[in-house]
This record gives structure tokens, C-alpha cells and sequence, in this order.
């Protein structure tokens, strides 16, 4: 049986009708897609962690004074010793926090005296320390850099880490200079100063904040003592 050939008309409306549908059907699609990944970047960036990072030291006005012999200009101790480095992680985003890492620089002429300590602070102020079975930390003496890692905020502390909610870390570092003799650059300088830095990474599942860096400076000036 042989098919009935279009006649002219319907060809005419197909001509003007079916570019117009592909034109509507590709636009309709198009904004479709545009809408979806709208959403995935918002939902992406709502559900990524942000942290803000602060440190200083148990220094009083950021300044360590270097006891040194007036008649052997041999250093023989710090004042404080030693000295406490203190850093501050809040979460600052909406997502709960799973992990934390954070990398610490010591300066030059100083090392981590192998204490440290991690709290929990809460928005009402109240603290926990987190036991040291639940984070891990490594230390590279030539480099001076000190990692420490809570791999499941959860599990340290209960539950993720919440708006708001801060982990703080104290760790100690001592002049490794204490029974030498006073540096020649201390000649041409009435202090020196020192950079401890800090950088900061937070987790929510695969998702990573930036790395966040804070810093302090602290310097050393010259405490005399006379000879005994």
C-alpha cells in the first residue's frame, strides 16, 4: 500500500513549526542546566567548611627576654620558658566539621619541647580537652614543622565541630640557644625578632576548606644577669 505524500501546506508548517520546537526544546534545556548547576555551586559552597585561624604566645607584649651572663655572655635561660605557642581554629561556616589538620613553622633557633594539647571550646565558653589518643601529631626536627591531625572531629569530641565552636591547640617550643654563647647579631641589634606560622585546613566529608594562615611575631631582648 502506498504512503499518502504530504502535500504542500503540511510541508510548509513543518518547515516553519519543527525549527522552532528544536529552538524551544534546546532552550528549555539549556536554562534547566543552568539552574542545576546553580544549585550544585550554591548546595557546594553552603555544605564547604570555613575556618579562620588566630595565634599568639604566653609571651607578656610578645617579647622574651634572653638571660644572659654579663661576664660570660653565655645565654642561661628564657624568660618565659618556655614559650607556649596558642593556636585557635573556629568553624566560621554553616557546615559541621569532620577534620583538622594544621601546620606549624617554628622559627629559627627554637624547637617543640615535645608538649602539646588540644581542647574542644563551645560557644558558652566551657572547654574539653581531647585525649591524645584521637589526633596525631609529627614533627620534623631539621624543618621544624610540627602537623597535627584530628582525623574524626566526631569521635574526638562527640560530633562534628559545630558554627561557632573552636579547637584550640598549645604547644611549647624552648630557645635552643641556653648554654651558648650570646649570638654576634645581638651586637648590632637590641632585639631580634622570631615568626611562628600557621596554616590550617578543615574537612566536611571529601570537601576541603582553603588552607588558612595566621602568624606570629614575637622577639628576643637581652636580659642581663650578674655573675654569681
Amino acid at each position: 500500500m502506498r504512503r499518502k505524500a504530504l502535500g504542500p501546506k503540511r510541508k510548509l508548517i513543518l518547515l516553519i513549526f519543527l525549527p522552532m520546537f528544536f529552538i524551544l526544546s534546546t532552550t528549555i534545556g539549556y536554562a534547566y542546566w543552568q539552574d542545576y548547576v546553580q544549585t550544585q555551586l550554591t548546595l557546594k559552597t553552603t555544605q564547604k567548611p570555613s575556618i579562620t585561624v588566630s595565634t599568639r604566645t604566653n609571651a607578656p607584649q610578645q617579647t622574651v627576654k634572653l638571660l644572659v651572663n654579663q661576664a660570660t655572655y653565655i645565654i642561661q635561660d628564657t624568660k618565659p620558658n618556655p614559650v607556649q605557642i596558642k593556636i585557635t581554629i573556629e568553624n566560621n561556616g554553616i557546615a559541621p566539621i569532620d577534620k583538622i589538620q594544621i601546620i606549624d613553622i617554628i622559627p629559627p633557633e627554637w624547637q617543640w619541647n615535645e608538649n602539646i594539647s588540644l581542647w574542644l571550646i563551645r560557644t558558652d565558653g566551657t572547654s574539653t580537652q581531647i585525649d591524645p589518643t584521637h589526633y596525631t601529631v609529627t614533627y620534623i626536627p631539621e624543618a621544624r614543622i610540627l602537623t597535627t591531625t584530628i582525623p574524626d572531629i566526631k569521635t574526638a569530641i562527640g560530633k562534628p565541630l559545630q558554627t561557632n565552636e573552636t579547637i584550640r591547640i598549645m604547644l611549647d617550643i624552648e630557645y635552643d640557644q641556653i648554654g651558648s654563647i650570646l649570638p654576634q647579631e645581638y651586637a648590632y641589634s637590641p632585639s631580634i625578632t622570631h615568626n611562628n606560622s600557621v596554616t590550617a585546613t578543615a574537612w566536611v566529608g571529601d570537601w576541603s576548606s582553603k588552607p588558612t594562615k595566621a602568624s606570629v611575631t614575637f622577639r628576643t631582648v637581652i636580659s642581663w644577669v650578674k655573675k654569681s
